[in-house]
């Protein structure tokens, strides 16, 4: 015969279901609302896990593997998520990122510009340059993107980091090739003054030297004793290789002297 249970006993049953109850409804909720990720379920004597995938499974995978820093701040301006890119560009644990201030890791140069980002980013999207500072005061040119978001526990701001290292380096050999390219077209402009006027020089001495030797031929026939046709080329040659000498002289000394004036 089944024996009656006390009123004290039935009383402590019903305790037991109502609390079991309320865990299982607390356990629902919380798969409902994606607070849980996993389940370890007791199957014949061993615990199998198994995993939930939400709807924002994907996001948080490619939130995790993208190169770019990412990280959540609050209101008041602390770290609320990062992900492992911002955790490396930091050279923290990503345990020890979680829960500081993100100003920590801004250089004085750029706080002015990240305090009117952070300002701005709660009304509208916003973007600059900014420079991180890590672990061992090294610091890195990020471009950084503000933006509101809306979450569970209320608005937070979300900032996407993205390494401008390589950018830098690429602007700064560009400089330096485009500085080289002009000093190479300085030179050249250099060169081609300086052979113009040489060919001018030399024009001139040239004309000088035609005046002369046309003048000697005008004149020299009528002198007496000079018209032996051999005696004038000799003159005439001397003439013109005193004329080249002077020149030369000239050109040597650099003091800008007529070659006319020389000749008288």
């Amino acid at each position: 015969m089944e024996q009656t249970k006390s009123y004290q006993q039935l009383l402590s049953e019903n305790h037991e279901l109502q609390w079991q109850l309320e865990e299982a409804n607390d356990t629902i909720e919380a798969i409902r609302t994606g607070q849980v990720d996993a389940l370890v379920v007791k199957n014949e004597g061993n615990h199998q896990l198994y995993t939930l995938k939400s709807a924002d499974h994907t996001y948080r995978v490619f939130i995790e593997k993208m190169s770019e820093g990412a990280v959540t701040i609050n209101r008041e301006g602390f770290i609320l998520y990062c992900n492992s890119s911002f955790a490396n560009m930091v050279k923290f644990p990503l345990e020890k990122v979680i829960g500081i201030p993100f100003e920590t890791f801004i250089t004085n140069d750029s706080r002015k510009r990240y305090d009117k980002l952070n300002k701005a980013g709660w009304e509208k999207d916003s973007k600059e340059e900014l420079y991180i500072r890590n672990k061992y005061d090294q610091t890195t040119c990020c471009l950084c993107s503000f933006a509101a978001l809306e979450m569970d526990g209320g608005a937070a701001l979300s900032v996407i980091l993205t390494d401008l290292t390589p950018q830098k380096e690429n602007q700064k050999q560009l400089l330096i090739q485009n500085q080289k390219l002009e000093s190479a077209q300085n030179l050249t402009v250099q060169q081609n003054d300086e052979l113009e006027a040489t060919v001018r020089e030399r024009t001139k001495d040239l004309l000088i030297s035609r005046s002369i030797s046309n003048y000697f031929l005008t004149i020299l026939p009528k002198l007496p004793g000079l018209t032996c046709p051999m005696v004038i080329s000799t003159i005439l040659m001397n003439a013109g290789m005193n004329i080249q000498a002077l020149a030369m002289k000239k050109q040597k000394a650099g003091d800008g002297a007529r070659l006319s004036i020389l000749m008288i």
